[in-house]
């Protein structure tokens, strides 16, 4: 064999070497990848639940929210998981969770209730007045960004109209044109209130759960301050203020105290 056909040999073999070694670290990478997918590891913990390791799921769920895979599915799964657990708070927290992405869910909402029902405390909410009660409850039926997009169709079409009424020869027209164009801008204003409503709910507002056995509210911040009522896990509660480890809260009968930021987790 001559010189230069076994440098040629030579040159081959280590081709074929770093040919092999790159087909290996591709599909190293790519199983690796294909691994940390969020779907995938999303479809493994929907496994782990169905064999009823809610433990293992749970875990799972709560990489995919570390790792900022936050969806309405990933909190309601993970809430199930807790609530077959019996970690109450931690089922009422994921729900409520959930129910802030999507609150018109059926699903969430049911849930949700019957986890309440294994809550220690009984909380009756004091009523708004009727037409609060009403603001809130169509607020809600829509989150902010659905909201915000209604404003802005509604000034659409009220521009549109609006167009008409100047540009149409025709009087019939600009009567209907400035009609339609005055409905639609005090539609515009309605809804544009309501998404500040429902921006008030869902953002500016901040709640939380009890996620400790119980706790003390006390009358001002401290230990040895006063005692003013007992609450037990899963309770839900308005944030209202802040100061160093303490939180200012409001439950739903309209009481107000302080307690430990360790006791609760914000939703």
């Amino acid at each position: 064999m001559s010189v230069h056909s076994h440098h040629i040999i030579q040159q081959r073999r280590k081709y074929s070497t770093l040919r092999m070694f790159v087909l290996i670290a591709f599909s190293f990478v790519t199983m690796l990848a294909k691994a940390n997918d969020p779907a995938t590891e999303f479809q493994k913990a929907n496994g782990l639940y169905q064999k009823q390791n809610y433990d293992s799921a749970a875990q799972i769920y709560e990489s995919l929210v570390a790792q900022e895979y936050k969806s309405a599915e990933v909190y309601f799964n993970l809430a199930n998981c807790y609530y077959k657990s019996d970690h109450i708070s931690k089922a009422v927290l994921n729900y409520e969770r959930a129910l802030k992405i999507q609150p018109d869910d059926e699903d969430i909402t049911f849930n949700l209730k019957v986890a309440q029902l294994r809550v220690v405390d009984k909380i009756e909410t004091v009523p708004d007045i009727f037409y609060r009660r009403w603001i809130k409850s169509i607020a809600t039926a829509l989150t902010t960004d659905g909201w915000s997009r209604f404003v802005i169709g509604c000034i659409w079409i009220m521009f549109l109209f609006a167009t008409v009424y100047i540009l149409s020869p025709r009087i019939a027209l600009r009567k209907t044109g400035f009609i339609l164009s005055s409905f639609f801008l005090v539609i515009s204003f309605c809804a544009w209130l309501l998404a500040q409503q429902s921006y008030v709910n869902h953002i500016l507002q901040k709640s939380a759960i009890v996620t400790s056995v119980s706790a003390y509210v006390k009358s001002s911040p401290g230990d040895n301050n006063t005692d003013l009522f007992l609450l037990h896990e899963g309770t839900k509660m308005d944030i209202l203020d802040e100061y160093e480890n303490w939180v200012k809260i409001r439950i739903a009968n309209g009481s107000i105290g302080w307690v430990r930021s360790s006791v609760l987790e914000e939703i």
